[in-house]
């Protein structure tokens, strides 16, 4: 009885410290959040050309990420800004601007993995996005898919993915 009452808790704790979510669309692969690690998804990179919360109005050049935490044992989504004249109208001029003004802005987030519907745009927009990239988040020699990446975390040292 012990026994089985051990195994009945193991498997309780092995339950509750895995987190999983499902992706739409593209992204239709199972993530989950893994042990003490924080690693993000850049999901959506976009310009907002008619943000209200903006007077006079602006242009906000936004990057929408979704966060694995597993630190806090949870998924989410979090909004980075950047917001500039309301002159630039479209994602291209928006990314010129930065590149030429404030290149560290264009950086992702620490440890991130980029969607493939943003590799998409980022190819039809024929932008180079050496800029988003930084030793904190290096691009990979080789890309791995969502599955991989699940089961195997992802840590990348010098174009290297790690277990």
């Amino acid at each position: 009885m012990k026994s089985q009452l051990r195994w009945i808790i193991v498997i309780c704790i092995f339950i509750a410290g895995c987190s999983s979510d499902t992706f739409g669309g593209d992204n239709s692969q199972s993530m989950r959040v893994v042990g003490n690690k924080v690693f993000y998804m850049l999901i959506d990179e976009y310009l907002d050309t008619n943000d209200p919360s903006y007077d006079p109005p602006l242009s906000v050049f936004k990057k929408k990420y979704k966060v694995y935490d597993g630190k806090e044992h949870r998924i989410y989504e979090v909004t980075d800004d950047v917001s500039m004249s309301n002159e630039i109208k479209t994602i291209i001029q928006a990314r010129k601007y930065l590149e030429e003004n404030y290149p560290e802005s264009l950086q992702l987030r620490p440890l991130t993995i980029v969607s493939e519907k943003v590799l998409t745009q980022w190819e039809k927009d024929g932008y180079n996005a050496e800029n988003e990239y930084w030793k904190g988040s290096p691009k990979c020699r080789r890309s791995l898919p969502l599955s991989e990446v699940e089961r195997r975390f992802f840590i990348c040292n010098d174009g290297d993915v790690e277990i």
